[in-house]
């Protein structure tokens, strides 16, 4: 086994040697030192990093076969396949990093291992990971660190430089650091910029469905409002459904829906038809499910917006009275015959503090990927 060993890795060791491009990978001996840290950071950038190790034609290459398996990528991105894809372009990315640090490191006469290349590869995805995680979660610590570290700059600033800083512009910083901070904090959700949400619950329109993961912005409305057509993420008042002499409590939580009335709107339904302030609303604008919803009219009152649950998920009913096994107490289509919603009506209008943050768009599975940009998608 040990003489098969020696001769493949001879036979590679020969054919390596004979490649045209067996020169790209040599460090040119006019390189002075470098940092392998810069190298790796320049490296988020395809080929930058190579660039700086003075490697040129390995950086062309790189740059070509980073760019060729995003176009690629890019173009087949609804296919089933395109997940296999991204973790290729993702592996590429990594090999691209570790070259150009492996590199400035050899180019300073120091060794480098297969054993330290793969030690790099855990450490780039941990401290991705931990900038995913603190971008998603920890925006209130980070803000404090922030803020601590202002005061401390101003602090040091005062010492070193025997000024003393006005009171007026600290104290001005200082209001403006709690009020934000105090806002932000206590918005539902605060601690989260952005995050993936699997949609576990049907929410009854054709462009969302059970199954589907969502990148959801949670800051989108810290300093905005909701514009109409947008898909929000919210938690819809609770109501009652009464069957019978059973009655039951419909607390939802967390519901996906389009804005389709804005805070004084006037929104109706005649014949069919929504009108919004007496003018025909566009399809686009029609919440999903809309079909379910009686010829009604509902006035949105301020700091209301209307997101009306048109499809109650299974798992949302606390008996009041009575229970839902057996017989007809299934879980009922919107206004059933047969069953009372009491509080509906009500509970289409949402508060704005209840709505927690926007949907940007469908992420999987890849058949279905989408932005959800623009209003009326």
């Amino acid at each position: 086994m040990s003489a098969l060993t020696y001769r493949v890795a001879g036979l590679v060791q020969r054919g390596w040697a004979s490649l045209p491009f067996r020169n790209w990978w040599d460090i040119p001996p006019a390189v002075q030192h470098r940092f392998p840290a810069l190298a790796g950071f320049l490296s988020l950038i395809p080929g930058a990093g190579q660039i700086y190790n003075r490697q040129y034609a390995k950086a062309i290459l790189f740059a070509v076969l980073w760019s060729t398996l995003a176009a690629t990528g890019w173009v087949t991105i609804r296919e089933w396949y395109s997940n296999y894809l991204l973790f290729g372009l993702l592996g590429v990315h990594l090999l691209i990093i570790t070259d150009a640090v492996a590199t400035a490191i050899r180019a300073n006469g120091q060794f480098w291992s297969f054993r330290n290349t793969i030690a790099l590869w855990f450490a780039i995805l941990f401290y991705a990971g931990v900038v995913i995680t603190a971008a998603q979660y920890l925006l209130p610590a980070i803000f404090v660190v922030l803020s601590t570290v202002a005061l401390s700059v101003l602090g040091a600033y005062t010492e070193f430089s025997g000024k003393r800083l006005r009171a007026m512009p600290v104290v001005i910083l200082a209001i403006v650091a709690v009020v934000v901070g105090a806002y932000v904090i206590s918005r539902p959700h605060s601690a989260r910029i952005f995050a993936f949400v699997r949609l576990t619950k049907p929410v009854g329109g054709s462009i969302l469905r059970k199954g589907d993961l969502l990148l959801v912005d949670y800051r989108a409305y810290w300093f905005a409002r909701p514009s109409l057509g947008e898909i929000v993420h919210f938690d819809p008042p609770p109501f009652r459904l009464q069957h019978n002499k059973d009655e039951y409590l419909v607390n939802i939580m967390d519901y996906f829906q389009r804005v389709a009335g804005m805070p004084g709107d006037r929104i109706e339904k005649r014949n069919g038809i929504f009108y919004r302030n007496g003018n025909r609303m566009p399809d686009g604008l029609i919440p999903w499910g809309g079909e379910r919803i009686p010829d009604w009219t509902f006035d949105v009152p301020e700091k209301h917006y209307f997101v009306p649950v048109t499809k109650i998920p299974d798992d949302v009913l606390t008996s009041l009275m009575g229970s839902l096994t057996g017989g007809s107490a299934q879980m009922p289509e919107l206004f059933a015959p047969g069953w009372l919603f009491i509080g509906w009506k009500e509970a289409t209008m949402v508060p704005s503090d209840q709505i927690y943050g926007r949907v940007l768009a469908i992420v999987n599975p890849p058949e279905r990927r989408r932005w959800l940009f623009s209003s009326g998608e």
